[in-house]
Parts: structure tokens; C-alpha cells; sequence
């Protein structure tokens, strides 16, 4: 993935790195918090789909490890739309 001309690379589950900073996507499509690309390309792909909202949550990779992101993030999204 790259992300602001940034290559990104798999840490572990759906976190992503550039060595400075955690990041895991999420899409809000459809009244649905998706955090699998592929789930989220599978229900746009039909013509006249809404196609949503692309978000990233991000943190300092010297302030947690990439599980406890992971967790933190999910939590912040399951705030944020109640739905995750």
C-alpha cells in the first residue's frame, strides 16, 4: 500500500507501517465500518454504489507496539461510528 507517496508494509493483522508511524484503513461505506479492503472493493464494485469514506488511523510507532495500535485503533472506531 502506499499512502502520500509512502511505501507501507504489513506489521502484523491489518497494521500497516512505514517505520515511523502505525496505520490501519477503514472504510465507512454504506452505513458499514469495513476494515478489509477487499470486503470494501467486493460491496462498491456494482454501478451506482456509494462509495463511502476512506479513513486511516495513525500513531507514533515509538509510543505502542503494533498490538496494542491495533486495539487502540479498533476501540477509537468503535467510538467513533458504534459499529465495529
Amino acid at each position: 500500500m502506499r499512502y502520500r507517496g509512502v511505501s507501507l508494509m504489513p506489521a502484523s493483522g491489518r497494521v500497516m507501517t512505514d517505520g515511523k508511524s502505525w496505520m490501519k484503513q477503514y472504510f465507512f461505506q454504506d452505513g458499514k465500518l469495513i476494515s478489509d479492503y477487499h470486503a470494501y472493493v467486493v460491496r462498491t464494485f456494482a454501478p451506482f454504489s456509494e462509495a463511502g469514506i476512506h479513513l486511516i488511523v495513525t500513531a507514533p510507532v515509538a509510543n505502542m507496539d503494533d498490538y496494542s495500535f491495533e486495539i487502540a485503533a479498533n476501540t477509537t472506531m468503535e467510538r467513533l461510528f458504534g459499529l465495529y
